[in-house]
């Protein structure tokens, strides 16, 4: 970040989404806070940095908030053309794309803007979202969590 404040150069960070159940598993394997607060420490450290030299922090854009992406059905078999995700983690270059579009472009689009006082709504959206996709599909997350992990 300081390189890039240094250099004057146009820097926009952001956080690729992930689909629902694999932030659910975070949470179920015990690691939850730890991908929160790696949310909080990019906005602080952005802040701190920005600081340091008497600049504007970046824009930080998230995704993983976006209800109809990283909430998709899962398919228990790929379907090209119609998943927005390969699997899970990995997305399609359409919503590629759209990622890119929310990053450089300052409308309403699929991102999240995340500054100090709205990253913990972001957070929140996450949690919610999350806690209605396992209540929607629950024999089906049940199912793929005890074949991940069988205990």
């Amino acid at each position: 970040m300081r390189f890039a404040h240094q250099q004057n150069i146009d820097t926009r960070l952001f956080i690729t989404p992930e689909h629902v159940f694999l932030v659910d598993l975070w949470w179920r394997l015990g690691y939850g806070e730890l991908w929160s607060d790696f949310h909080r420490r990019l906005v602080a450290v952005n802040i701190a940095v920005a600081s340091e030299m008497g600049a504007k922090p970046f824009p930080i854009v998230g995704f993983n908030h976006a209800r109809g992406v990283v909430d998709e059905p899962i398919r228990t078999s790929r379907r090209p053309g119609q998943s927005l995700f390969a699997d899970g983690t990995h997305f399609t270059p359409g919503l590629g794309q759209r990622i890119m579009d929310g990053v450089w472009t300052d409308g309403d689009g699929l991102g999240f803007n995340l500054q100090a006082d709205s990253v913990e709504s972001y957070l929140s959206a996450i949690e919610q979202l999350r806690q209605e996709f396992e209540a929607a599909n629950a024999k089906l997350t049940a199912s793929l969590r005890h074949q991940i992990s069988p205990d």
